[in-house]
C-alpha cells in the first residue's frame, strides 16, 4: 500500500468508511432489485389471473350457445340426444361458474357473477318448459313459446352480463398495470 510506510488511524478510517459506504450502497441496489422482482412477480400473478377469469367467461358465452343449440335441436328434430347435450352443457355451465366463483374478484364481479348464475338458471328453466312442451305437446306449441321473445331476451341479458363480467376484469387489469407502470418509473 504505502511503501512501507505505516497507515495512520486517519487512513484506517477513512478505508473502513469507504469500504462501508461501498457495502451499503450494494445492499441497498440488492434490496431495489428483489423488490422490483417481487413486483414483477406479482404482476404476472395478477395478469395470470385475469387471464384465467377472460378464457373462462369467454367459455360461459360458448357454452350458453351449446345450450341453446341443444335445445332448440331438441324442438326441431325431436331427437333426444339433444337432450343429451343440454344435459351435458348445463352441466359444463355449472362447473364454470363455480370455477369462477372460487377464484379472487372484487365485489362488482362477484354480483355479476352471482347474477349471471341466476340467468343461467333462468335460461335452463325456460329450456325445460319448451322441452316440456315439445315433449308432451307438440313441436308448434314449443316453437311459439320460443318465439314469444322471452327466450331470446333472456339470452341476451345472459350475454350482456357475461360481457360486462370480462369488461370489467379488463378494465381492472388495465388499471392495475397502469398503477404498477407509474409505480415503476418512480
Amino acid at each position: 500500500m504505502n511503501s512501507g510506510k505505516p497507515i495512520t488511524l486517519s487512513e484506517k478510517v477513512k478505508i473502513t468508511i469507504a469500504l462501508s459506504v461501498s457495502a451499503l450502497i450494494l445492499i441497498g441496489l440488492g434490496i431495489f432489485a428483489n423488490s422490483r422482482t417481487i413486483r414483477y412477480k406479482q404482476s404476472m400473478r395478477d395478469v395470470n389471473l385475469s387471464g384465467i377469469i377472460i378464457t373462462r367467461s369467454q367459455d360461459i358465452l360458448n357454452d350458453i350457445q351449446d345450450l341453446q343449440a341443444a335445445y332448440r335441436g331438441y324442438i326441431i328434430t325431436n331427437d333426444s340426444s339433444f337432450l343429451k347435450s343440454f344435459g351435458i352443457s348445463s352441466r359444463i355451465l355449472h362447473t364454470r361458474i363455480n370455477s369462477l366463483k372460487s377464484l379472487p374478484m372484487i365485489y362488482k364481479q362477484r354480483l355479476l357473477l352471482d347474477s349471471i348464475a341466476g340467468l343461467i338458471s333462468d335460461q335452463k328453466e325456460v329450456a325445460y318448459s319448451i322441452i316440456v312442451k315439445r315433449r308432451y305437446v307438440s313441436f308448434l306449441e314449443a316453437w311459439n313459446f320460443l318465439n314469444r321473445g322471452d327466450e331470446t331476451r333472456l339470452v341476451n341479458k345472459l350475454r350482456y352480463n357475461v360481457l360486462n363480467f370480462i369488461n370489467t376484469e379488463k378494465a381492472l387489469q388495465s388499471g392495475k398495470l397502469k398503477k404498477k407502470m407509474i409505480v415503476s418509473i418512480w
